[in-house]
């Protein structure tokens, strides 16, 4: 009997995903709200140059811009309070909306408190990118390299912080 390592470099086959990844369904022009304690922007696995590189892989993807951002989509996500624009929630193409609910600002990393990094952890779970940069600038496969990967490696993720400074 096969004993199940419930980790992210084998979970994949626990949970099935490697076959939706086989099928071709990746994620790509999906977005996941993580509603949590925020999301490290500069992790190699929400780098949003390695996000892009996985998508010229498919040319359908749809991306969400800081232009999808209008004034009536930020009036649902009650993200206007400190009259932001769409310019100041977008962080990048890997995280296109961001904004910290409690301290009502745009603080979404977890540098400034001491929640810890709960958020980053459930992103990553989630739609931490299929490929990572090499220290020369090329591309990897993250599942290879530091074995790793989403269940939806190439949707994107909105973060929404609801755990504060304090």
């Amino acid at each position: 009997q096969e004993t199940a390592n419930p980790n992210m470099a084998t979970s994949d086959k626990m949970i099935g995903s490697s076959a939706a990844w086989t099928a071709g369904y990746t994620g790509a022009g999906s977005r996941v709200a993580i509603i949590d304690t925020g999301t490290d922007v500069d992790h190699p696995s929400m780098d949003p140059d390695a996000f892009a590189y996985a998508l010229q892989q498919d040319s359908n993807a749809t991306i969400m811009t800081a232009d999808d951002l209008s004034s009536e989509v930020l009036a649902q996500l009650n993200a206007v309070k400190r009259i932001l624009t769409a310019a100041d929630l977008y962080v990048n193409a890997k995280i296109p909306f961001g904004f910290n609910y409690v301290d009502t600002d745009t603080d979404i990393t977890h540098d400034n408190d001491e929640q810890g990094d709960h958020g980053s952890h459930v992103a990553g779970i989630a739609a931490a990118n299929r490929f990572v940069k090499n220290a020369d600038g090329a591309y990897a496969s993250a599942l290879d390299t530091v074995m790793t990967q989403g269940v939806a490696p190439d949707a994107q993720i909105l973060t929404m912080k609801v755990f504060g400074k304090n």
